[in-house]
């Protein structure tokens, strides 16, 4: 990523564009429909010598509109970013949302894909709306582009069987179901986790299972259960992990916690950050009658999470 192509201040636009090919969106998750979106774009400026731009916004337009509507994002603010990137952006304009929240449809284009970006093509997916009220769409966007000097396109929906690939869906997979298989299938990638690596209650050493316990930076956290996923640490290394999130109620503890058990491990991970990619649920969360229960119990969890690492490799 060139940090000085994430754009995030209005008072650093305009940019310098070269013939901008422009998609507008939220693209929390920058899941496998917003990569066809930027792979759409990426061919059209190939033929033109052109720069794929994207346009977003922080924080999400609903947690400054109506705060208790707000979804839980499935990635970091900077994690989006690095995803854009990756996925063949060469420009993404962060604009802070409370900022243009009470620009109207038409000034938006105007000021910021007009006179901003200098656009030349826009590519509208399929519910795009933005501006005050969000009054702007692909038709307003079709309108206005002869008069600006720029194309319009529609892109299809991408579906996963008969759904719409969409953050919605997304989220209720991981958060409501713990499906990690369909959300994977749906951004096209493991469901990650990004924390700090904190100090716990050290249960998990105590009982021969010493644990990560994770402060998360990810909004967006699987149903609790017990999960086979891939820790890679700061300087990239990758262990397996058994993972459990929830409330530990064999101790009757009550605060929702992220604790991962790396597989084959021996270091010390405190105050770093540590990410987590969510592979599989093994179970549910249950309380057990003992502590010899619940480690009889991890033990064939760590198995399951050694099996399912092992066909990643």
């Amino acid at each position: 990523m060139s940090d000085s192509n994430w754009i995030r201040q209005l008072s650093d636009l305009p940019v310098r564009t070269q013939w901008a090919a422009i998609t507008i969106g939220s693209f929390d998750g920058v899941h496998r429909g917003h990569a066809s979106l930027l792979k759409h774009l990426r061919s059209v400026v190939e033929t033109r010598g052109g720069e794929v731009v994207v346009v977003t916004f922080h924080p999400h337009p609903l947690a400054v509109l109506s705060k208790d509507r707000a979804p839980k994002l499935i990635t970091t603010f900077e994690e989006r970013a690095n995803r854009l990137f990756a996925a063949g952006a060469d420009w993404v304009i962060d604009l802070p949302f409370p900022e243009v929240r009470n620009q109207d449809a038409v000034e938006f284009v105007e000021q910021i894909l007009v006179l901003g970006l200098s656009a030349k093509y826009v590519l509208a997916g399929p519910d795009l709306h933005f501006g005050r009220g969000r009054s702007g769409n692909s038709e307003l966007l079709a309108a206005l582009g002869p008069k600006y000097g720029f194309q319009v396109d529609v892109a299809p929906a991408v579906l996963q069987g008969e759904m719409r690939v969409s953050s919605t869906l997304i989220r209720r997979e991981v958060s409501e179901q713990g499906d990690m298989q369909s959300a994977r299938a749906l951004l096209g990638r493991p469901h990650r986790v990004t924390g700090r690596v904190v100090h716990g209650a050290k249960r998990g050493r105590q009982i021969g299972f010493p644990t990560a316990n994770l402060e998360p930076q990810t909004e967006l956290l699987p149903a609790p259960g017990i999960y086979a996923a891939s820790a890679i640490t700061v300087s990239g290394e990758s262990y397996g992990a058994a993972v459990s999130v929830g409330h530990n109620p064999t101790f009757g503890t009550h605060g929702l916690t992220v604790e991962a058990y790396l597989l084959d491990f021996d270091g010390d991970l405190y105050g770093q950050q540590l990410s987590l990619d969510f592979l599989a649920r093994l179970r549910g969360e249950l309380a057990f009658e003992s502590v010899e229960a619940l480690i009889e119990q991890m033990d064939r969890d760590v198995a399951s999470t050694r099996d399912i690492v092992k066909l990643e490799t």
